[in-house]
């Protein structure tokens, strides 16, 4: 018998330590894509005004880092609680957002991790049921509260 409101260990330094990094590649790849644009350009056409060329670049990277705020914010301030017939997960500083999924509308569990992720041993999971999911952010040991789950579908 599983205990009531269980609160789920969440990775939380670490999954913000993964996503700046993920946020990193991202705009270093946009970057890399702008230099090669830029060489070829350069080269291909006699005169390439690299300025919008630049001015293109940074529409990319403006919308990638609006993002980070709010996905920092989650990371931090996530907390996730299992229940006797139901999972539940907060985030939030200023806005705190609760997710429910009642245990015996899940139809499909989604696991998503990175190479950092990996390594650490913590996964996003995404429990989906009707017309509803959760997303559980860097759950550590992942595997337990999968198995917490699906002990509870048998029943």
């Amino acid at each position: 018998m599983q205990r009531k409101n269980e609160q789920i260990k969440v990775c939380k330094i670490l999954g913000c330590i993964d996503m700046t990094i993920d946020y990193i590649i991202r705009i270093f790849g946009i970057f890399i894509v702008f230099y090669i644009l830029n060489f070829l350009g350069k080269n291909i056409f006699d005169l390439f005004p690299s300025e919008y060329l630049f001015s293109l670049v940074i529409i990319p990277i403006i919308d990638i880092i609006k993002y980070y705020p709010t996905d920092f914010a989650i990371r931090v301030s996530s907390k996730i609680f299992l229940h006797e017939d139901f999972i539940e997960s907060t985030f939030g500083i200023n806005n705190i957002l609760v997710d429910k999924l009642f245990l015996n509308n899940i139809e499909n569990i989604e696991r998503r991790k990175t190479i950092f992720s990996s390594i650490f041993g913590y996964e996003t999971i995404r429990v989906s049921g009707i017309g509803n999911h959760v997303d559980l952010i860097c759950v550590k040991n992942p595997q337990y509260l999968i198995d917490k789950i699906k002990v509870y579908d048998k029943k």
